[in-house]
């Protein structure tokens, strides 16, 4: 969504592929605001582009380094500043958030705590350094631990509303 200032080559679209693609997005957004809804985006791991792995020499899924925290806090301020029609933002817990070790065993596990930690140091940080404010969508799931969660949103002391969204399947009740 953005051309991020600081890391340019997280991005491979040209310039005329960026201008299409804010384009479209601004577009949807403003028409979402228009008509009374408020348009999020949700991310749900923690990821980075194989040219930001490589020049970095970082892991694409699941790395929790310093400088990947830097990058997804940073991206997540640029795109609030770049799009004034985003009413917010949301993180899960997801697959690859997991407690479990990366394929090649180089990442450490992470426990809920640790995954809250990034989600408050990333999502939260970001969240506050923009210029205008976002809501804060936390989505919940049954590998969480409550007591974190709620201090990260507690923490976060944003100007506007957090929501917590909790997944229920149908399948949960038949195992």
């Amino acid at each position: 969504m953005v051309k991020p200032k600081n890391y340019p080559e997280a991005n491979s679209f040209s310039p005329q592929e960026m201008a299409q693609w804010k384009h479209f997005w601004t577009s949807l957004f403003r028409m979402a605001k228009d008509r009374g809804i408020e348009p999020f985006i949700v991310n749900w791991n923690i990821a980075v582009s194989p040219e930001f792995a490589q020049k970095y020499g970082v892991q694409e899924r699941n790395d929790t380094s310093a400088i990947v925290k830097r990058y997804t806090r940073e991206v997540v301020t640029q795109v609030i500043d770049e799009y004034p029609d985003l009413a917010g933002i949301g993180i899960t817990l997801a697959d690859w958030m997991s407690n479990f070790k990366s394929q090649d065993q180089k990442l450490p596990e992470m426990t809920p705590k640790d995954r809250e930690d990034w989600i408050e140091e990333t999502v939260g940080a970001g969240i506050k350094a923009a210029r205008g404010p976002v809501q804060l969508l936390h989505r919940s799931v049954l590998s969480a631990d409550p007591k974190e969660m709620r201090r990260v949103i507690d923490h976060a002391n944003l100007p506007d509303t957090t929501l917590v969204e909790i997944k229920f399947n149908w399948s949960h009740g038949h195992s």
